[in-house]
């Protein structure tokens, strides 16, 4: 059960800094995972 903690807190982390790599906030992150929808923020950028 540990092991499996660790590896979702490391799917996260992976998740976290891929978003920040392609400049995503963590808000828009959370509004696409809670929504599903594209944040307005996130359509403002492309």
């Amino acid at each position: 059960m540990r092991q499996d903690l660790q590896e979702y807190d490391e799917e996260w982390v992976l998740l976290i800094k891929e978003a920040k790599r392609l400049g995503l906030s963590l808000e828009e992150v959370r509004v696409f995972l809670e929504e599903g929808r594209v944040p307005d923020l996130m359509k403002n950028k492309r």
